[in-house]
């Protein structure tokens, strides 16, 4: 008797690396929801949805502080701080400041708490603060992302503008749409 195959997982998993610039200085909480936000497909000109509806999954926040003039201080932190201060990230800040042209600072954070970095896709939960004193700063973020096709799907919070229909775009780490993002993407389009 032939064994029965195996059940087929209806679940689509990724990993992604993904990068952003920093035009200006920024002291920004990223939400869940923004993380969400991230990848997303257009079905028209102004609606997307979520590639990964379900849960993400933080597995490093690093900024690439730009280097600044001799005499002059760039510091660069990134705060896992949950939904009240320390509930998620058990207050976890990690931060760096250089001063002069040799480089800027640099800061990887892991966050230590499971709260801190696995959510639902559409929690408005704080996930991460940034902090930069100086523009030019790079921002990577490594996250998972899980979509199950039992759970449905889940429109972005901000209106695209101008998108393709059945293009993937890539949002600023902050969620929003390219003309009001505090952040430039340095890979996919972004609507």
């Amino acid at each position: 008797m032939q064994p029965l195959p195996k059940q087929v997982n209806p679940t689509l998993r990724g990993r992604h690396v993904l990068r952003w610039s920093a035009p200006a200085a920024l002291n920004v909480v990223i939400a869940f929801r923004n993380i969400g936000d991230i990848l997303n497909i257009a079905t028209s000109a102004t609606t997307a949805y979520q590639l990964y509806p379900d849960v993400v999954k933080i597995h490093r926040v690093s900024i690439y502080g730009a280097p600044t003039t001799t005499g002059v201080a760039s510091t660069v932190s990134v705060e896992f701080v949950g939904t009240t201060a320390g509930s998620a990230g058990q207050n976890q800040r990690i931060t760096d400041t250089q001063v002069g042209t040799a480089r800027g600072p640099v800061v990887h954070a892991v966050p230590r708490d499971q709260a801190a970095l696995f959510q639902s896709s559409g929690s408005s939960a704080s996930a991460f603060e940034l902090q930069t004193s100086t523009a030019g700063a790079i921002v990577e973020l490594v996250y998972s992302g899980v979509a199950d096709s039992q759970a449905g799907v889940g429109a972005v919070a901000a209106a695209p503008v101008a998108a393709s229909t059945g293009a993937l775009y890539q949002r600023g780490l902050d969620g929003s749409a390219t003309a009001g993002s505090n952040f430039v993407s340095l890979g996919l389009p972004q609507d």
